[in-house]
């Protein structure tokens, strides 16, 4: 162990320049993401300039991880007879064992004690650092790994360079070769489509990883080269053909707070789609209606597969998407809203409008009712390409729809008034009011303009983790949102989600400035909408609510019939 740490320190004395100008570099990229956070949240041209060097200083971090790795190594080289290492009793086991040691130390180590004061000062806590460290260490060691595989194989920085743009010349053929010979038979469903990118990950890895180890251990240049082409072939290969589902195999029974959730199945129709670009494809919409939804979940679904045994008896599948469910009594719950105030006049006029418009059109469907506990209303879009488009009958044979769906309970994060200047943070959240503005144009949507500055993990490396946990929406207090709350009024209004603005990533954490736009209460008077409260602004206050505690299922419903949807009335011709 004393001869490992000598080499270890060795190295680190070797590399004491270029680390230091590493150093440099990200304490340049934090204090830019220092300058960002601490902003006015209007110039976003300013924000343009600083994005620009933050890129620029990822893009030299990567350089310099490169050169890094090539130093590291190349001290102590593997091919060649000038090594000096070879000479002294040192094996190769060990001398791996040391290198292993002096890249955890540099690109693991290092980096974290450098963002360690960033993260503080963000409002981290241990399960963020915790997460940022996983982070920090899963995207370091995929380009470490990568540089060290054609570090090994090589004994010169030259050699080293001309290596990597041999290795990007042949995948690049190879991806060529994939498309022409491996062409993407069928339509695999997003989860297979993920399971491939997993197989192609771990693939790529186990190759990279067994270049380095079979290089130190056997000085075998040639056969651990081929080792590393033979993982890259493989994962080309499987980017195409892997037919495997390894996502939703793991969705199980139902849960006990969903097995009182039913679907039912409402006007399925297809829209043959004139003003799509891909006027052969057919889109197939279903209206469902939930019922049993627990007060104080929100449902929400994603994939929806739509299966149905053809002419000649074989099943064929399509995969879509399905979006709605109710926000409305589950946020009331949450932020302790009282029921809104109903006012007589607007109501009148509202559903005298509604009305209307159902007559005028029928595709408009009726308004489902609103607010009532345990319903939700969802709308799915299947989408077929023309080869399968001429396959799908009208009466299906055996027709089935599959929806996961999720159920999430509603965390309210922040609540805060529309005060220039207000800072909350929670969860490592963090929201500052920069600046308040009056709408320079007078629309219906908009009365106050809020420029916001965000903070909070980046979490991109979890974006893998819902693979493993089936999620597929909201995930963990995820998909956080702004909403505006005015408890005096009983109104509750959807602005925007978190992160939705000029955005940047520094070390781990998200930067946003946004513009979020803010209305009155509004109310009819005379016919015309007008403001319903004077002091609107003083009882409005900016809530943002994340989800939490996701609970996964699927439903399955027969579909017999698919209808063409109704076309509108035309309008009657004005007498000239």
């Amino acid at each position: 162990m004393k001869l490992i740490w000598h080499i270890v320190k060795k190295d680190l004395v070797r590399m004491r320049l270029p680390l230091a100008l590493w150093v440099l570099l990200m304490v340049a990229k934090i204090g830019l993401g220092v300058a960002l956070r601490a902003g006015d949240g209007v110039d976003f041209t300013w924000f343009g300039r600083i994005e620009l060097y933050v890129n620029l200083c990822t893009w030299l971090d990567a350089l310099m991880i490169y050169i890094l790795v090539a130093v590291l190594i190349h001290g102590d080289a593997l091919v060649g007879t000038q090594a000096g290492w070879k000479t002294r009793p040192i094996s190769g086991a060990r001398l791996l064992g040391a290198k292993v040691l002096g890249t955890l130390l540099i690109f693991g180590v290092l980096p974290v004690l450098i963002s360690l004061p960033w993260w503080l000062m963000c409002g981290f806590g241990v399960h963020e650092i915790g997460d940022a460290i996983l982070e920090s260490i899963v995207w370091q060691a995929l380009f470490v790994l990568s540089s060290l595989a054609l570090a090994v194989l090589s004994e010169n920085f030259s050699r080293y360079f001309t290596l990597t743009l041999a290795v990007i010349f042949v995948v690049a053929v190879g991806c060529l070769l994939q498309v022409a010979y491996l062409p993407d038979l069928g339509h695999p469903s997003p989860t297979v489509q993920e399971s491939r990118v997993l197989v192609v990950l771990a693939l790529v890895l186990a190759g990279l990883v067994g270049v380095v180890v079979h290089q130190f251990l056997t000085l075998r240049t040639w056969r651990s080269g081929g080792l590393g082409l033979a993982a890259i072939g493989l994962a080309m290969v499987a980017a195409s053909v892997w037919p495997w589902d390894i996502v939703l195999h793991r969705m199980g029974p139902d849960p006990e707070v969903a097995r009182g959730v039913s679907l039912t199945l409402e006007r399925p129709s297809i829209d043959r789609g004139p003003n799509y670009a891909d006027t052969k494809s057919i889109h197939i919409l279903f209206e469902l209606h939930a019922h049993g939804v627990p007060e104080d979940r929100v449902l929400s679904a994603s994939v929806t597969r739509l299966s149905w045994r053809g002419a000649d008896g074989a099943w064929l599948n399509a995969v879509g998407w399905t979006r709605g469910g109710p926000l409305d009594l589950p946020l009331r719950r949450v932020l302790q809203i009282p029921p809104e105030r109903v006012d007589e006049e607007t109501h009148r006029f509202v559903a005298l409008r509604q009305a209307e418009a159902h007559a005028r059109d029928h595709q408009m469907p009726a308004t489902p009712p609103v607010a009532v506990p345990g319903d939700a209303y969802l709308r799915s879009t299947v989408t077929l390409k023309a080869e399968l488009a001429d396959q799908l009958p009208d009466k299906l044979q055996e027709g089935e729809l599959t929806t996961d769906l999720e159920l999430d309970r509603p965390l309210p994060l922040l609540d805060m008034p529309l005060k220039v200047g207000l800072r909350q943070a929670k969860a490592a959240r963090s929201v500052r009011i920069a600046k308040v503005d009056l709408s320079p144009v007078k629309v219906w949507a908009t009365d106050r303009i809020l420029w916001v500055v965000e903070t909070h993990p980046l979490n991109a490396a979890r974006w893998w983790w819902p693979i493993f946990r089936g999620d597929w929406t909201y995930g963990i207090d995820g998909g956080a949102g702004y909403w505006e709350v005015n408890r005096s009024q009983g109104m509750v209004r959807w602005l925007a989600s978190m992160g939705m603005g000029y955005s940047v990533a520094v070390d781990g954490v998200r930067i946003t400035w946004a513009r979020i736009e803010v209305q009155a209460p509004r109310v009819v008077r005379g016919g015309k909408w007008v403001a319903g409260q004077p002091d609107w602004v003083d009882a409005t206050t900016l809530a943002l609510v994340g989800f939490t505690d996701a609970v996964r299922f699927s439903r399955t419903l027969k579909v017999e019939r698919l209808s063409e949807p109704p076309k509108p009335k035309a309008e009657p011709a004005e007498a000239p």
